[in-house]
């Protein structure tokens, strides 16, 4: 198990995000590793992450570069062989799928993530009658937020249609 906190030794150019660099640390760490006689066992990172919206960079000029750089970094991951598992947080005060009040911040700055972030809600309609009412009621709240992207009032109307 190898346990990332801040990265020590990556230093690529496109790594901007201490997460994003950390995540590839972990990466070349199991690559490089002498395993013996032993199978490579398989490389499993578990993100916990929970992010504040601050994250995202609220109106900051550098938003969709850490966020771009965490995506670059586990898309990395998965081409070698990485499973990834992410929830929100170890807290257990949000037990949500999804922020959308997230959604509707990063809609100004990233609208192509912020679309891909709507997917748990669009499958609404399989859940029991209570979570049905609050997730639609979250994508009726997006929608009605203000100006949305194309790409998140895509998705949003889609799945309300």
């Amino acid at each position: 198990m190898v346990s990332i906190l801040r990265p020590s030794t990556i230093t690529w150019p496109w790594l901007t995000s201490w997460r994003a660099a950390g995540i590839v640390e972990a990466v070349e760490r199991w690559r490089t590793a002498d395993y013996g006689s032993n199978p490579t066992p398989h490389l499993v990172l578990n993100l916990s992450a929970g992010w504040e919206p601050s994250y995202f960079g609220g109106d900051g000029p550098d938003m969709p570069v850490r966020v771009r750089a965490v995506k670059t970094a586990l898309e990395y991951a998965s081409c070698h062989g990485a499973l990834i598992v992410a929830a929100a947080g170890n807290d257990g005060a949000n037990n949500d799928t999804i922020d959308p009040d997230q959604v509707i911040v990063l809609n100004k700055l990233n609208p192509q993530i912020a679309s891909r972030l709507l997917a748990p809600l669009t499958r609404w309609r399989k859940y029991d009658e209570s979570r049905q009412g609050l997730m639609k009621t979250e994508l009726e709240r997006i929608l009605a937020s203000g100006e949305l992207s194309s790409d998140v009032y895509e998705v949003v109307s889609k799945s309300l249609a």
